[in-house]
């Protein structure tokens, strides 16, 4: 940075870093970046880091740029399976016998009926929902509405990190730490339609 370069590359500069630092230091390269208003491009590995760090990401797989754009929107709405499954812990779900209804779109998945809004010109084969986008609620039925089992119940301090299983299919869920779940539990979840995310590849 003392030399003033036009363009500044760091190769994983906080791979050997403890978490704690880390994301101090996260912070800190972050802030010194915008102060000096210096054009930088970071390598990492580190899905959290990319997202806190970043005006744009570009997601590379196997030398290749498969996906580039602001952060939240790779995030929010990925194009490619590699991409939503790199950024972020995500459930790709399988998803069959498509068909519009005012201006949703109802397929099957592995355990039942779920609804997302296509807007794509190719049909989707898979829809991508964030552990987070998951909510407990009491209702039986609905849209989006499914009834599982905790398969797996983690305590992260300020969340629970659960493996719910749906007829056979497991997927990961993230429910805040009131919630007070066990394993073995059945619940009712939610997801809204605009969670559920189509892949078009």
């Amino acid at each position: 940075m003392v030399a003033e370069p036009e363009v500044l590359l760091l190769d994983e500069p906080l791979s050997n870093l403890d978490a704690k630092l880390r994301e101090q230091m996260r912070v800190e390269v972050r802030a010194i970046q915008q102060r000096v208003g210096l054009t930088a491009v970071y390598v990492t590995h580190d899905q959290t880091e990319a997202l806190a760090i970043s005006d744009f990401i570009g997601v590379m797989s196997e030398g290749r740029l498969v996906e580039y754009g602001i952060p939240s929107e790779i995030y929010d709405r990925p194009k490619s399976r590699f991409a939503a499954e790199f950024i972020g812990a995500a459930n790709v779900v399988p998803v069959s016998d498509l068909r519009s209804d005012s201006g949703k779109t109802r397929a099957r998945a592995p355990w039942g009926e779920i609804c997302f809004i296509a807007d794509g010109e190719k049909t989707p084969r898979s829809v991508v929902i964030r552990p987070e986008d998951f909510q407990i609620i009491r209702a039986r039925e609905g849209e989006n509405v499914w009834q599982a089992q905790l398969e797996q119940v983690i305590f992260l301090g300020a969340a629970y990190e659960c493996r719910l299983g749906l007829a056979g299919m497991t997927l990961r869920a993230q429910f805040p730490r009131s919630a007070a779940l066990s394993a073995g539990q059945r619940i009712c979840v939610h997801v809204d339609i605009s969670r559920c995310i189509p892949l078009e590849e």
